[in-house]
Formats: structure tokens, sequence, C-alpha cells
């Protein structure tokens, strides 16, 4: 953010004390689907505000089957596919891109399993303003059908 202050003589280091607009660290959407013990898995962020320059970002999956793998979608915009018994919640119509991911925890075990995905935010004014789309699907043999467990969907809108 900026801010103009005028009527102030600088003759050496001067501190101006300001609060940053707001900046929301994502938005949540669709409701997933469950896996093992009815447990959705969560798809989340940490580490702050998505605001240029901050090294801390991420993107945290939890509540997934512990040692499953799962793949994540990321995408430039939001969808509503029906796949598998459940709702592909990114736009498969434009350039996505598909990584498959080990989770964490003891193999088999409802809601022990989880990823966190370092996503620092460069410096790069053209980031502004724009947002990313992702959602995790696990494998899970507990799931209703095709043994596959889906997250919600996550907006990330980058801001300064």
């Amino acid at each position: 953010g900026s801010v103009t202050t005028t009527s102030v003589s600088v003759a050496g280091t001067t501190t101006t004390n300001a609060t940053l607009p707001d900046c929301a660290f994502y938005t949540a959407y669709g409701s997933g689907k469950a896996g093992s013990g009815g447990l959705v898995p969560l798809l989340t962020t940490s580490g702050g505000a998505p605001r240029l320059g901050n090294p801390g970002y991420a993107l945290e999956l939890s509540n997934g089957l512990g040692g499953a793998t799962a793949p994540i979608l990321l995408a430039f915009g939001p969808g509503a596919t029906p796949f598998k018994g459940g709702t592909i919640l990114v736009d498969l119509s434009q350039p996505f891109y598909l990584y498959f991911l080990p989770l964490s925890g003891p193999a088999g075990v409802p809601g022990a399993g989880s990823f966190t995905i370092p996503a620092a935010v460069p410096v790069e004014p053209l980031l502004v303003g724009f947002s990313a789309y992702a959602q995790f699907f696990v494998q899970d043999t507990g799931a209703a059908s095709f043994n596959l467990a889906f997250s919600n969907g996550l907006q990330v809108t980058y801001c300064e």
C-alpha cells in the first residue's frame, strides 16, 4: 500500500506508522466429498496474507487419509464439473496443472493425512489482483465412490 503525508519536515531517518489495507487470505468455496471416517479433506492457507514478498505463504491440506497420494489441481478460474461422485471446483477449460503429492501421517488412518505446499509470493507487481484456484483429490478406498475424497476449492488473490 501507499500513503501520502504532507507538511512534514524530514531532517533524518523518519518512521511513519501505518496499517496496510485489508487483504483476504483466501476464499474457500464448494463443499468437497468425504473420504474414510466421513471426513472431508480441508484446503486452507497459512503464513499470513498473499502479499507481494511474503516468503511464508503456503497452501495446506488437512483431514486426508494418512499416507495417501493426493493430486492437486491448480488453475486460473473456478469451476463446477461433476466428476466421480464429487465436483471439480477449478476450471479445466483453460491451462491447468496437476501434481501428485504424498500425504503425511500413519498409512490408512482417516484424518491423519496432511501436506503443506510452500508458496512464497514474489515481489512482482503484475501479480496484484491476480487469482489462482486449487483443489485436492485424496486417493481413499473409504470414499463412497471411485476411491476419491475431494477437498473444497480455494481462491487465492494476490495483493500489495
